[in-house]
């Protein structure tokens, strides 16, 4: 991995573990438009680093209240991943938020 993705790489994992970021990730769609995502999820499982993303915008297509799990690459890209992988993320993120709320007491997220 050269200098360049290793930076990329590590500026978007720095953004999606940053409980404070507000700014939205821009994605684009297979047909170059620009859609604005927020992180609800971050973690790092089998030595990779996945995310949640929930769209600021309807997604045409998906239910309005769809969230995707993506990977980040070695190049600092986000790639979907497949219905495998979606749920083993979203059951992390589902036990995470459960531990959270054991310990704060009152359920929330």
């Amino acid at each position: 991995m050269d200098q360049t993705n290793r930076e990329r790489r590590e500026a978007l994992i720095g953004i999606l573990f940053d409980k404070e970021n507000s700014k939205p990730i821009k994605l684009k769609n297979d047909r170059g438009t620009e859609l604005d995502f927020e992180c609800v999820f971050a973690c790092v499982q089998d030595g990779q680093t996945y995310c949640i993303l929930l769209p600021l915008a309807r997604v045409e297509g998906k239910d309005g209240s769809s969230a995707f799990a993506f990977r980040v690459g070695e190049d600092g890209s986000l790639s979907a991943v497949g219905s495998r992988t979606s749920q083993k993320v979203f059951a992390k993120y589902y036990e995470t938020r459960e531990k959270r709320a054991r310990r704060s007491g009152d359920g929330a997220r």
